[in-house]
This record gives structure tokens, C-alpha cells and sequence, in this order.
């Protein structure tokens, strides 16, 4: 689990499992992950891309990590969960998904 709390304005790049942000406000997120990203507490402004798609060696660097080359990886960009605690979270928090 890779988790970015309390962050603006970064570019983060990853290859996880699972990616949690937490209150980040105008990130913008490259990843390859096996499950939805975990978006909570005040979250908003969000830019979430696909990770590598296109990279050659994307399935070896995926292997050697221990992770399982997810084809339906679109779907777990498109369906992040938004969790809402007692400040009502932001359902809108993911302001745009790219295109692989």
C-alpha cells in the first residue's frame, strides 16, 4: 500500500497494489495498481493516469515486484472508492481519469 497524505500540488508515480491519498488537493497520480485507489478525507482536484502502459518491460518490472499484470486495470482507475468519514468526504475528488 503506497499512501500520500496532505500533499499539493506533487506528481506521484507508482506501482502498488493499492494506492491511498488522503486529503491531497491538485495531484496529479500515475499508477499501476491491482484494486481501486483509496480517496478520503479532504480530497479534491485529483488527476489519476495510467502508469507505463505502454512500457515494454511493463509486465517484467510488474513480475519482479511480485505484482499480477491487472487487464482490466482501466476499470480500477475509473471506480476509485471514496470514502466519507465525518466531514462527508468529496464524491467528485477524482477530477479526471486519463486515457491509456
Amino acid at each position: 500500500v503506497v499512501t500520500v497524505t496532505h500533499s499539493v500540488r506533487i506528481n506521484v508515480h507508482t506501482v502498488a497494489k493499492t494506492l491511498r491519498c488522503e486529503s491531497c488537493t491538485e495531484c496529479v497520480v500515475y499508477v499501476s495498481l491491482t484494486t481501486p485507489v483509496i480517496v478520503s478525507g479532504d480530497s479534491r482536484g485529483l488527476l489519476v493516469a495510467p502508469y507505463n502502459v505502454r512500457y515494454s518491460k511493463h509486465k517484467d518490472l510488474l513480475d519482479s515486484a511480485g505484482l499480477t499484470l491487472n487487464k482490466h486495470a482501466v476499470e480500477v482507475l475509473v471506480n476509485p472508492i471514496v470514502a466519507r468519514g465525518s466531514s462527508g468526504g468529496d464524491p467528485g475528488a477524482i477530477s479526471h481519469l486519463m486515457n491509456p
